[in-house]
């Protein structure tokens, strides 16, 4: 089975596990964890949600910032082959991964939805003036 782990600064963690919701429907194999909002150790957080999931579990780990603290931590913290780390997380990558079919390996699918969610960013002004007849 696939969960997910989102995990990134503040509260974004949870803004995004809450727009994934509105959009995709509640699903139980979603987890957020928001660092640097209280005292503890929000690697531990990750810890004990990994610990409730089988062994055989694949894990997708988003994070917000590729170098950021909350990607380093956790980089440095899992080696195992179960557990896939994507930094740069956004809503729609997030619901490609949650809702896409795999039909290749993991890493592939991990790959095309990177592709797919970075065609999903657009500086619609100038998109607009493309479009704009004078």
């Amino acid at each position: 089975m696939r969960k997910f782990i989102i995990a990134a600064h503040a509260y974004f963690a949870d803004g995004l596990k809450s727009g994934l919701e509105m959009i995709a429907g509640e699903n139980a194999d979603v987890f957020s964890v928001c660092a640097y909002v209280d005292d503890g150790d929000f690697t531990d957080k990750i810890d004990t949600i990994i610990e409730s999931f089988d062994k055989d579990d694949e894990i997708l780990i988003l994070t917000d910032l590729f170098g950021g603290s909350v990607n380093n931590e956790i980089l440095g913290k899992y080696d195992n082959k179960n557990i896939h780390l994507i930094a740069g997380v956004n809503l729609l990558l997030a619901i490609q991964l949650v809702l896409g079919e795999q039909e290749n390996t993991t890493e592939e699918f991990i790959t095309e939805s990177i592709e797919q969610a970075k065609g999903g960013m657009v500086y619609c002004n100038k998109l607009k003036e493309s479009f704009d007849v004078k």
